[in-house]
Parts: structure tokens; C-alpha cells; sequence
């Protein structure tokens, strides 16, 4: 499982799932695949070791968690950040007054807190799907959504199963998870892409002068940009472009930007009954 789900995250020469294969990575399991998101005196660009990635690859890619003069640790702004550098970490899917740990609401959630929070990603005995708990999301919205961090022989392209899909917006969306001979990056390289979808898509791991809040900007979002960008977590009925939608989508940018992951057990509740509605989280109206 890990072999093809950590491909995801691409490092280098090697593929992120040697992070547990027979490479050293000393440490546990989760110091050695969480790195990717290490925020500590280093940038996760320091995945790739001995490279200089000085003004590459790294420093574009990974400004999705890069924010401004300062690290990803600051999304917290001007709360005191205090704990172990996971719980300032792992605010970047901190949505409200609760963690991200609980999407699992009521439920015991028992284990360590990287047993909680990372059940999204979770990969034992079961898929990701069994965030859902007692819903059985067989052949459901879990087998479809949770395919994109699924990378075998095929591109993640593949995920759209039977469909040909070729030129399309997936083939063109799902590159920025491609592992093949290029870096995501290269969605912005060599290729023009200027004025085009990807100027567009590739702005939600864009945060330089503008943040990524501004997709929902002074667009429009009525069936143009957000049908095509946001289709990566299209759920069932409703595009996540929603969020933008009828929402008023008030309060600072991270209210806006981070309510496509904001869940809470209330939503979680309603939406059961409907089988093609989630994601890793539900929009929670503005208050």
C-alpha cells in the first residue's frame, strides 16, 4: 500500500515511499513520512538532502506550505504556537476552535495523536475510506476520492478509471501529483501554460504576492475556473467550487482557504444519508 500511496510525494532521485522502505530514515514511521511537511529550522525543501535546491524545484513547490516571510507554522498567526513543532505543524488543517483530529468527532479515536490526525492518510489494514467509520462507501465517493493519492502503474489520471480522460482537465489537472521522469513543478517549466488553466490551477500552491484565496477573488467562479481547478475534490453533486459559491466566504484568508477542509461532526452527521458527499471535510457555513 505504502508503495503506491507515498508516491504522492516524490523526493529527489527516490520515491517518498522509500522513506519506509530500505532506506535508514531513522526514526519512526511517521518522523520519516512526515517530513515532508517539516517546518522546523529547515524547509521541507531539506527532503531532498544533499541537493542545494537553492532557488528550485523545492522552493517553488513547496511555497504551498510556505507562507510569506516565515514558515507554515505562522498560519497560526497570532496565537502563541505553543506545544511540540507537530502541533504548530499540523495547523495547517486547523480549522476553527477543534484540530483536525476531530473529522472523527464522537469517535474514540484511541492511539496517539498521529493515530488521530492522520487517519486521513491512514493505511493499515483498511483504505483512507475508513475515516467514514460505520459507512460501508464501498464503490461509493471514497473509492473514487481516495484514489488520487493512488499512483500504480498509471498516472493518477487513471484515477477517472474507464474514461479516457487524455487532453482532458485530468490529464492535465493530475500532473501536479505526476512521479514520472518530471517534478510537478515542470506544470509551470518549460511548457508555456501562461494565461492558461495552469496559471490558474497551480495558484492554490502559489502563495507570493497573492494568496491563494484570490481564485475566489474577483473571478467570477461560475462554471469557468473553479469547475476545472477544484475538480481534484469534486465530490458527488456539488464541485467543491461551493466555497466560493453562495458562501460569503467573509473572515481573513484562512477562514476562506481552509474551509474546503474544515469538518465538523454536525456536517458529518447530515451528510451521511448521502453517500457521493465527502471529502476530508465539508464546507461549514460562515458564521
Amino acid at each position: 500500500m505504502w508503495d503506491r500511496v507515498m508516491q504522492w510525494i516524490y523526493v529527489g532521485q527516490n520515491h517518498a515511499v522509500d522513506l519506509c522502505g530500505t532506506e535508514s530514515y531513522s526514526g519512526s514511521m511517521w518522523d520519516r513520512i512526515m517530513q515532508w511537511i517539516y517546518v522546523g529550522q529547515n524547509h521541507a525543501v531539506d527532503l531532498c538532502g544533499t541537493e542545494s535546491c537553492s532557488g528550485s524545484m523545492w522552493d517553488r513547490v513547496m511555497q504551498w506550505i510556505y507562507v510569506g516571510q516565515s514558515h507554515a507554522v505562522d498560519l497560526c498567526g497570532t496565537e502563541s504556537c505553543s506545544g511540540s513543532m507537530w502541533d504548530r505543524v499540523m495547523q495547517w488543517i486547523y480549522v476553527g476552535q477543534n484540530h483536525a483530529v476531530d473529522l472523527c468527532g464522537t469517535e474514540s479515536c484511541s492511539g496517539s495523536m498521529w493515530d488521530r490526525v492522520m487517519q486521513w492518510i491512514y493505511v493499515g489494514q483498511s483504505h483512507a475510506v475508513d475515516l467514514c467509520g460505520t459507512e460501508s462507501c464501498s464503490g461509493s465517493t471514497w473509492d473514487r476520492v481516495m484514489q488520487w493519492i493512488y499512483v500504480g502503474q498509471s498516472h493518477a489520471v487513471d484515477l477517472r478509471g474507464t474514461e479516457s480522460c487524455s487532453g482532458s482537465t485530468w490529464d492535465r489537472v493530475m500532473q501536479w501529483i505526476y512521479v514520472g521522469q518530471s517534478h510537478a513543478v515542470d506544470l509551470r517549466g518549460t511548457e508555456s501554460c501562461s494565461g492558461s488553466m495552469w496559471d490558474r490551477v497551480m495558484q492554490w500552491i502559489y502563495v507570493g504576492q497573492s494568496h491563494a484565496v484570490d481564485l475566489c477573488g474577483t473571478e467570477s467562479c461560475s462554471g469557468s475556473m473553479w469547475d476545472r481547478v477544484m475538480q481534484w475534490i469534486y465530490v458527488g453533486q456539488s464541485h467543491a467550487v461551493d466555497l466560493c459559491g453562495t458562501e460569503s466566504c467573509s473572515g481573513s484568508m484562512w477562514d476562506r482557504v481552509m474551509q474546503w477542509i474544515y469538518r465538523s461532526w454536525e456536517q458529518r452527521e447530515k451528510k451521511k444519508s448521502d453517500g457521493n458527499l465527502f471529502v476530508l471535510g465539508t464546507l461549514q457555513e460562515t458564521v
